[in-house]
This record gives C-alpha cells, structure tokens and sequence, in this order.
C-alpha cells in the first residue's frame, strides 16, 4: 500500500518535471509566475517527504529550491 506521503512526494516530483517540461518546450517562460508557482509546488511536496523519510540532502535541496520560488514570486508581485 503507498503511504500518503509517498503520494505527495510523487506528485511533488511530478509538478516539478512538468514545469520543467513546459519550459523546455516554450510553453512557459522560466520567468512566469506560473512556472515558479509549479516550483514552488512541487517543492513542498517533495520536501514534506524527504522530511518524514529522513531524506536530508534532498530536503535541504528543496527548501532552497522552494525557497527560490518563493523569493521569485514575492518580487514579481510587488511589481
């Protein structure tokens, strides 16, 4: 059976590549809020599993990641 966790790790996972997907295929641009958003997403449910399984390089990865993001959307939204 796969935990909820596993779930939102997957997913997280998931997000992160089709964001990455619709940049490289011009979808979106690497500078849309659209795209941080999906980041940002995708990096907390990653993180939330790489926390509860321990994972720590990789949770360290994805605070930075989310982070980023985060910082990103932040700054477009004061424009």
């Amino acid at each position: 059976m796969v935990s909820l966790i596993s779930i939102v790790g997957w997913t997280g996972m998931a997000v992160i590549l089709i964001a990455y997907l619709l940049v490289t295929t011009k979808q979106i641009s690497p500078n849309s809020r659209i795209y941080q958003t999906l980041n940002l997403i995708g990096a907390i449910g990653v993180l939330v599993n790489s926390i509860v399984n321990d994972a720590w390089p990789s949770a360290v990865l994805f605070i930075v990641w989310g982070c980023l993001a985060l910082i990103y959307l932040v700054t477009s939204l004061r424009r």
